[in-house]
């Protein structure tokens, strides 16, 4: 029977087993360009509600640009990288083309997935770009090209934010097509509805594109409404600020002179979406406001004669970043012992207008030759880029021994990305893997964690991740002091990503479309989770023995899981329970 996205069917089957296998055509196109799967038990006289999300199929598919740019560039480039969703495998990327002064044309044969777009420009000191995702089809063309794509010296008047990308469900994997079993004539009815799993870019009244509000002035507030959307929630570095309402005032009063994200959460035709949007408040509250009086009977905050802050170039060195902080070290008052940081303590580095991109190596050499032995507590709010990566060097001793001086990380808004890397023996080539010492870990823009990305933080306590939208492969396996995790806009958990987390007791995951095998292998302590409406397809608690999970399913699902579980063993010899809320 024929289809169309989004919209629902009854069709009527015989009572039974059934596997319900749905494809999706782009016009005239003869290779499905998505597809998906349900099983599901139809009863006598039963009515059953089953929604389909179709992802991409296999093969290849092909992107065309057309790109033209002003004359006169620095730098000019156009890049295509694998989005590492539902376990892809992020190498796979379509390398960096150079753009010059004129109109940049091509084509680029990759294999189907979403990939990141990114066009950067840079002339005289000033920058533009464009980052987004796409999703290319097997055996179709998805072109870049337009008045999006056209940039003029106007467009390098201003250095923007990096635009975050739009947000997607990942893909789901389909099982080989499956006949409907022969029945009875049907007494139950089943209602379908299919959506396809693609990019939506949410359209909100008042964004016209980077958000940036100053203290005082016609800029210190701006409206944005979401039109058309139910169980709408926004947050504003990860904290819940509105509910209900599709609309919401930043007003730059209330926050910090700094980077912020803002995420949309919201449901439209039964379909969850979410937005993360990044804002900068470029100055403090007005002068003329008056200063709270400090509370003399108040307790001095751990760790405050240790607190450092630091504003350096985009690019500065290590000698450079060294330099300012022994400086603020400098002009500390002086503390207690005059040894640095006791038990219990930590340097408190604040650091300001560092490129995250360019890597964090030079401030972590720079931060441990800087300071006195003690711990450091790494806040980077106050910096730029879309991504951290790997970025120590020397020998395996001398890079674990500056892993082990950092105990807490914040990151800057504008990452959106904690880069993966590869496992040696014991040497983790990833963003922040083998940080052993590491026990707290906040990034309010990061929707993405490569492979191996949190592995071995064995002191790990604490995550704040609200926007991360996929865990690469064994993100966080050896984080053993990790108890709980809550990602409610994640749609991909890959392969063993919580592998050897003995401590985790609890886990939610309400949009979760993937896991992957493994997933929660050696998780020991494991007692609860909460998931979304598509059921695991991989056996994602093997090695696990003589556990009680209860897992918390939307309304209407329990059956599903019930099926799901039974058809496709999720491994090991655990008692599951489940339960609807």
């Amino acid at each position: 029977m024929a289809l169309s996205p989004g919209v629902a069917e009854t069709v009527e089957l015989a009572v039974g087993d059934w596997i319900i296998t749905a494809r999706a055509y782009h016009a005239g196109a003869a290779t499905a360009a998505a597809a998906g799967w349900a099983a599901l038990t139809v009863s006598a006289g039963e009515s059953v509600a089953e929604r389909i999300t179709l992802a991409p199929g296999d093969g290849a598919g092909t992107f065309a640009y057309t790109v033209a740019v002003p004359g006169g560039l620095s730098a000019g480039a156009l890049t295509l990288t694998r989005a590492g969703l539902d376990g892809a495998d992020a190498a796979v990327d379509g390398g960096t083309r150079t753009l010059t002064a004129g109109v940049n044309a091509g084509t680029i044969e990759l294999p189907g997935g979403y990939y990141l777009l990114t066009i950067r420009l840079a002339k005289g000191g000033l920058s533009a770009g464009r980052t987004e995702l796409i999703h290319l089809y097997p055996g179709l063309t998805t072109e870049a090209a337009g008045p999006d794509y056209v940039f003029t010296d106007d467009d390098l008047a201003v250095a923007p934010e990096p635009p975050a990308p739009p947000t997607t469900e990942p893909p789901t994997t389909e099982p080989p097509a499956t006949e409907p079993p022969a029945g009875t004539p049907a007494t139950g009815g089943l209602s379908i509805t299919v959506g396809l799993s693609l990019a939506h870019e949410l359209t909100l009244s008042g964004y016209g594109g980077p958000i940036v509000l100053s203290g005082t002035g016609a800029n210190s507030a701006v409206t944005l409404s979401a039109e058309g959307y139910s169980a709408v929630a926004w947050y504003v570095d990860g904290e819940e600020i509105g509910a209900g309402d599709g609309s919401i005032t930043l007003n730059a009063a209330d926050y910090d002179a700094r980077p912020h994200s803002l995420t949309f959460r919201g449901v439209r035709e039964g379909v969850p979406y979410a937005k993360l949007l990044p804002f900068t408040v470029t100055a403090a509250l007005p002068a003329d406001l008056p200063e709270a009086e400090p509370d003399p009977e108040a307790e001095p905050e751990t760790g405050t004669p240790y607190a450092l802050a630091i504003t350096v170039g985009a690019g500065a060195s290590q000698a450079e970043l060294a330099a300012a902080i022994g400086a603020a070290v400098a002009a500390l008052p002086a503390a207690p012992g005059g040894t640095g940081p006791g038990p219990g303590e930590a340097w408190e580095l604040r650091v300001s207008g560092l490129d995250l991109s360019g890597g964090l190596g030079a401030l972590y050499a720079a931060a441990v030759a800087a300071l006195p032995a003690g711990d450091i507590a790494l806040d980077l709010g106050g910096c730029t880029g879309e991504s951290i990566a790997y970025a120590l060097s020397g020998s395996a001793e001398e890079q674990q021994a500056i892993r082990e001086r950092f105990t807490a990380l914040t990151l800057s808004a504008s990452v959106a990305t904690i880069g993966g890397g590869a496992k040696a023996g014991s040497a983790i080539k990833s963003a922040l893997g083998g940080f052993s010492r590491l026990r707290q870990v906040s990034g309010g823009g990061v929707t993405a964690i490569g492979e191996n990305g949190l592995r071995d933080c064995a002191a790990l306590e604490g995550v704040s991740f609200p926007a991360l939208e996929s865990a690469g492969k064994e993100a966080f396996s050896g984080c053993g002091s990790l108890a709980a995790v809550d990602f409610p806009l994640a749609t991909s958990i890959a392969g063993a990503a919580f592998s050897g987390c003995a401590a985790l007791e609890t886990g939610s995951f309400p949009q979760v479309v993937s896991f992957g095998s493994h997933a929660f292998t050696g998780c020991t302590a494991l007692g609860s989770l909460v998931l979304g409406a598509s059921p695991p397809t991989a056996p994602i608690f093997n090695g696990l023995v003589g556990q009680a999970i209860t897992i918390t399913v939307p309304p209407g699902r329990k059956a599903a899981y019930e099926a799901a579980c039974t058809s496709t063993p999720w491994g090991g010899n655990v008692t599951v329970t489940f339960v609807e809320g």
